[in-house]
């Protein structure tokens, strides 16, 4: 079982940390301004009305409906990311997270929708690639953080049943979205053929 700790010195000129933040205030900075300008919204989501090679393919990751599903996306980017960065170097890290958000995006529109009206926001579609390249790699690795030791097999169960929820919940929306993640899968062979994550 691979267990790993996190140093707690901080060292915002390494892009692995620099990265980390500037996605985070990205994320918040676009939830204020959709906040204080809905049509800022309407422009960045992915509807079924767009196409693939549309800027929507990656700006409807900075987009949220509430502050409910911001906060518990950006609570699994953060755990996952600190999974991700203590086996793969940070590069690898944001071209699995990139294509998750690209490749849910090619899922929403070319898996058949009955719902017309549909469209996605937020950057679980990223988060989802990350999860899937740590099942597929390190699915026992453990994660110290602060005083906490968090199991990635327990990780798995809590992201099942909150992705299980958000169908139940949305399931004319996002679905498709994370289906499409699961295409990230050819990028983990082409990695383990190279071996050269870190």
């Amino acid at each position: 079982m691979h267990t790993r700790q996190i140093k707690h010195k901080t060292n915002l000129k390494s892009p692995k940390k620099w990265t980390f933040f500037a996605l985070i205030c990205l994320v918040i900075f676009s939830f204020i301004i959709q906040q204080l300008n809905p049509f800022y919204q309407e422009h960045l989501v992915l509807s079924l009305n767009d196409y693939f090679f549309q800027i929507q393919i990656i700006t409807y990751a900075f987009i949220h409906k509430n502050g409910l599903h911001l906060i518990s996306n950006l609570i699994l980017f953060s755990i996952l990311y600190k999974f991700m960065i203590l086996y793969f170097n940070w590069k690898f890290t944001w071209l699995i997270f990139f294509s998750g958000i690209i490749f849910g995006g090619l899922g929403f529109l070319w898996i058949p929708n009955a719902n017309e009206s549909a469209y996605i926001m937020g950057i679980s579609a990223g988060n989802l690639g990350w999860f899937l390249t740590l099942l597929y790699y390190n699915p026992k690795s453990q994660l110290k953080l602060a005083q906490i030791t968090i199991q990635f097999r327990l990780l798995i169960i809590i992201i099942l049943i909150f992705h299980l929820t958000s169908f139940l919940l949305d399931k004319s929306n996002s679905w498709q979205a994370h289906i499409g993640s699961v295409f990230v899968l050819p990028l983990f062979i082409l990695n383990s053929l190279t071996r050269n994550t870190k």
